[in-house]
C-alpha cells in the first residue's frame, strides 16, 4: 500500500463517522471545545464582543455532513504534498498495529467526530485570528486570566512549562508588532530555534535520538540575521505578509523545511496518549496549505500552537467511556 493509499484510507475512515451527524450534532461538538477553551461561559454565551461580532464563522449553526466531509478531504489533500509524511505512510503501513486498530475499532466512533469537530474550531479560529489580530488579543486577554486546573498544573513536565512560556512570549511578541505596526526583521531567528530545541532535548531524553537530530537539522537551519532575501534558498529578514496582517518566516528553502518540520512534529506527538488531537494544529488547511506561501507557515502553524496549549491546560484529560485516552503506539512513534 502506498502512503497516499493510507491517506486515502484513514480519509474514508473519518468521512463514514462524521455522514450521520446533523448540524446540531456538529454545534454542539464544536460549542464543547469552546467551552473547554474557555471563549464561552456557562451559559454559552461569547466571552468577547470580538467574538460576537464573528459568531457564525466560528460557530456555524448550519454546518452539514457533506461540507465536513469536504473540509476532512481538503486536510488529505494537503497532506499528501508532503513527501516525508507519505514515505513514512507507507512504511507504516507494514506494520501490524495491532493496539491502535482495536482502539480505533472499539472507540473510533467516539474519538473521530470529537477529534474532527476539534479541527473545525482550531481552523476557523485560527483563520479568524490570522485575518484580525484583535482576536487573537481577545484570546491572549481570556487566556491570560483563564487558571490552569489545578490537576493539569500538577501534571505538566518541565517540556510543558517551557513550551508555554515560549509560545506565551511568541504571542506578546506578535501583538506587540500589531499595536505598533513595526516588525523585528530578525524575530524568530533566535525564538524559533529555542522552540524546536525544547522538542529535541524531551525527544533524547525519551530515547528518541533520531527524531532529535532531524530537529537539529531544522533549528540550524533558521531565519537570517540579514535585511536581505537570499534568492537562491530564499532565506532572508522576517517581515509582514503584504495585507500586514501576518509574518512572514524566512529560513531557508522554505517549502522543504515546513514539510520536515510537519512530519518531524508529528512524530515527536505520536507518543502523547491524545496525539490525534496533537496532530490537529499541524494537518488543518490554515496551518498546513502553505504550497502558495510557505513563508507563511510559521505564523499560523504558532497561531494553532497557542490554542492547543490551552485546550491541553485549560480542562481535564481527554476521557473515553471513562478512561483517559491512551492511543500511543511505541513501535509507530519510533519507526515515525
Amino acid at each position: 500500500m502506498s502512503g497516499k493509499d493510507v491517506i486515502h484510507a484513514i480519509t474514508r475512515l473519518l468521512t463514514d463517522s462524521v455522514t450521520s451527524l446533523t448540524p446540531d450534532d456538529y454545534h454542539r461538538l464544536m460549542l464543547a471545545v469552546y467551552r473547554k477553551l474557555q471563549l464561552v461561559d456557562n451559559r454559552n454565551q461569547w466571552r468577547s464582543g470580538v467574538f460576537c461580532a464573528i459568531s457564525d464563522q466560528l460557530l456555524p449553526r448550519d454546518l452539514d455532513s457533506a461540507e465536513v466531509c469536504d473540509f476532512i478531504r481538503k486536510i488529505a489533500r494537503y497532506a499528501a504534498e508532503n513527501s516525508y509524511l507519505v514515505d513514512f505512510l507507507e512504511q507504516a503501513a507494514r506494520l501490524p498495529l495491532t493496539e491502535m486498530r482495536r482502539k480505533a475499532a472499539s472507540q473510533g466512533a467516539t474519538v473521530f467526530p470529537e477529534v474532527i469537530a476539534y479541527a473545525l474550531v482550531m481552523e476557523r479560529l485560527t483563520a479568524a485570528e490570522r485575518e484580525d489580530w484583535k482576536v487573537l488579543e481577545a484570546c491572549h486577554r481570556l487566556w491570560s486570566e483563564s487558571d490552569i486546573s489545578a490537576e493539569n498544573r500538577g501534571k505538566m513536565t518541565l517540556f510543558d512549562r517551557f513550551k508555554r512560556f515560549s509560545v506565551n512570549r511568541f504571542t506578546v511578541a506578535v501583538l506587540g508588532f500589531h499595536r505598533s505596526g513595526k516588525m523585528d526583521p530578525v524575530f524568530l531567528r533566535t525564538l524559533l530555534p529555542e522552540n524546536i530545541l525544547e522538542a529535541i532535548l524531551d525527544d533524547v531524553r525519551l530515547g528518541f535520538r533520531a527524531n532529535g537530530y532531524c530537529g537539529w537539522i531544522l533549528a540550524k537551519n533558521r531565519p537570517a540575521n540579514s535585511k536581505t532575501t537570499n534568492m537562491l534558498t530564499g532565506e532572508g529578514p522576517t517581515e509582514w505578509t503584504s495585507d500586514r496582517k501576518a509574518i512572514l518566516t524566512r529560513y531557508p528553502l522554505p517549502a522543504a523545511w515546513n514539510d520536515l518540520y510537519a512530519t518531524w512534529n508529528m512524530a515527536f506527538v505520536g507518543k502523547y496518549g491524545s496525539f490525534p488531537y496533537k496532530l490537529v494544529k499541524l494537518l488543518i488547511p490554515q496551518v498546513n496549505h502553505y504550497s502558495q506561501c510557505p513563508e507563511e507557515y510559521m505564523y499560523n502553524r504558532a497561531l494553532a500552537l497557542y490554542t492547543h496549549l490551552h485546550f491541553s491546560s485549560l480542562g481535564s484529560d481527554i476521557m473515553i467511556a471513562g478512561e483517559r485516552m491512551e492511543w500511543a503506539d511505541d513501535e509507530l512513534t519510533r519507526l515515525w
